[in-house]
């Protein structure tokens, strides 16, 4: 008897191995086939290939958007560096500027003692000095270059002309016999009659 339970046992088991093995394999075959579909299995295929397609290139765009954040983040981090180190440097400035100030406050508390020193000595000084110092010059006198002269004196009158004008009127003033102040003064004459 045991033996017969044991061969139904081995057939009932052979036979769920079998079922199992024709019923669900080929759901299991079915379902990814239905996953990882090829567009040429149709339009559930091609919707898959479209969505998996899609999931890719939004992953791709995420990995170059983190790609970029990290550089944007090493570069902020040398600036940083770049910023702590000009901070590093200003501390040490307004450090050295610190000592300086306090080495100042000491020389001009030296130099007050000086100063103090100096003009007790210069009390005796002073009264030496003021017989030394020559008395200030005399003002100068009028020179007389402000007065209007007289009708008859003649002062020069300087006139930029060109070379040609300048021959012309030369050879003029000589062919009539007249002195160039004197040319001058005739043809001014004639002019301010003329032009009123």
């Amino acid at each position: 008897m045991k033996l017969r339970s044991t061969v139904v046992t081995s057939v009932l088991c052979g036979a769920g191995i079998a079922l199992v093995a024709t019923v669900l394999l080929p759901l299991v075959g079915y379902s990814q086939n239905k996953f990882y579909g090829t567009p040429n299995r149709g339009t559930e295929g091609a919707r898959g290939n479209a969505q998996i397609n899609m999931l890719m290139d939004e992953n791709m765009a995420r990995k170059s958007e983190t790609t970029q954040n990290a550089s944007d983040i090493d570069v902020l981090e040398g600036r940083m560096g770049t910023a702590e180190g000009d901070i590093s440097a200003l501390e040490a400035s307004q450090t050295a500027q610190d000592t300086q100030i306090g080495n100042n406050s000491t020389t001009i508390s030296s130099n007050t003692g000086r100063i103090g020193t100096l003009e007790a000595g210069m009390a005796d000084v002073e009264p030496h000095a003021k017989a030394a110092i020559p008395e200030p010059p005399s003002r100068p006198e009028r020179v007389g270059n402000l007065h209007k002269p007289d009708g008859g004196t003649h002062v020069p009158l300087q006139l930029k002309i060109s070379p040609e004008l300048r021959r012309e009127y030369r050879a003029f003033a000589a062919d009539n016999d007249l002195g160039l102040s004197e040319l001058f003064r005739i043809v001014w004459e004639h002019y301010r009659r003329t032009a009123s």
